[in-house]
């Protein structure tokens, strides 16, 4: 997404850094870990596929989503997607990314 945003509308905030602070948000690390977060403009946060349907909107590539906000598949979106949560850090040290626990992440070596 980063490299899609040529307008520098999307902020982006690397959760693994260790001076990354979700009490700052009003969050704990179990919920930034848990599901992705966004912070609109007005200081409403939104979650989980939202955050992708509004990010993906502002870089012109709404429509990949739009099913995501049609109300059934809303749900059914959102249900998947917190199973993917759930399990990315798994996952993702498999295939050599991140592993983060207790508020750090290191690389995996």
């Amino acid at each position: 997404m980063q490299r899609q945003d040529k307008n520098g509308f999307l902020a982006f905030e690397d959760i693994s850094q260790p001076d990354f602070n979700p009490a700052h948000y009003g969050l704990s690390w179990e919920e930034v870990m848990g599901v992705m977060h966004a912070v609109l403009p007005d200081g409403r946060i939104i979650t989980k596929l939202e955050v992708f349907r509004q990010a993906y909107r502002h870089l012109g590539l709404g429509w990949v989503l739009i099913p995501a906000g049609w109300p059934v598949f809303r749900t059914l979106a959102n249900w998947g997607y917190e199973i993917f949560a759930r399990y990315r850090v798994p996952l993702g040290r498999l295939f050599g990314g991140k592993a983060c626990r207790h508020g750090s992440c290191a690389t995996r070596g």
